[in-house]
């Protein structure tokens, strides 16, 4: 399975339900678009959304995994790189768990609570919490007061770059208390620019 990064989002309106998606009626062509359970019961017929997509193509078919929040995309992002959670065990865990009760768990180390999904073990609970511990923006930071897709758009933008998960989340946290009326564009720039003169300054230490 690869991991395809040509789509964004897509935004139409629902044509059909289905037990685990929906078919998003974008221009008069029908996509069909795998979500978590909380969102399908959002989702009502007829009516248009946006949803945000991650999208993966196997030797038969290319394959739509869609969220209504970048935050939701985010972190399904995150679990699948994990080993041992796929597709199908990133969305059960978003189905059951919001993004801030999820980050809530993490923090907490609440391995019960995430054996309580549908096959998710010991094992790969605890795999779980260390994999995403530190890498996600606690509930209740004082980081700056913008909309959680933004903040999450700009830590996936660093990330992509090269940057660690810790790193990103430290700059970012850095940049919007400083400056906390930065879209995520003018966020990722400003990180950017301070990542580069610590990388400089670290050169010049040590010549």
């Amino acid at each position: 399975m690869f991991l395809l990064e040509t789509i964004d989002f897509l935004e139409g309106r629902v044509a059909e339900r289905t037990a685990d998606g929906c078919v998003l009626d974008v221009g008069g062509i029908g996509w069909y678009v795998h979500v978590p359970m909380r969102t399908l019961e959002e989702l009502k017929m007829g009516s248009v959304y946006r949803l945000y997509v991650v999208a993966y193509e196997t030797h038969k078919q290319v394959i739509l995994v869609g969220f209504l929040t970048r935050t939701e995309r985010f972190l399904f992002q995150k679990l699948v790189q994990i080993q041992g959670v796929g597709v199908r065990t990133a969305l059960a865990i978003l189905s059951v768990y919001t993004p801030e009760r999820l980050i809530t768990i993490t923090e907490n180390q609440d391995l019960k609570a995430l054996q309580a999904v549908r096959g998710v073990g010991s094992r790969l609970a605890r795999r779980i919490v260390v994999e995403l511990s530190g890498a996600l923006p606690p509930v209740h930071a004082d980081v700056p007061p913008i909309a959680q897709d933004a903040w999450y758009e700009a830590l996936g933008w660093l990330e992509k770059l090269g940057i660690s998960a810790k790193e990103a989340k430290h700059l970012l946290t850095a940049v919007w208390e400083s400056h906390p009326e930065f879209t995520a564009e003018e966020a990722v720039r400003a990180a950017l620019r301070q990542w580069g003169g610590a990388l400089i300054q670290g050169g010049s230490s040590q010549e």
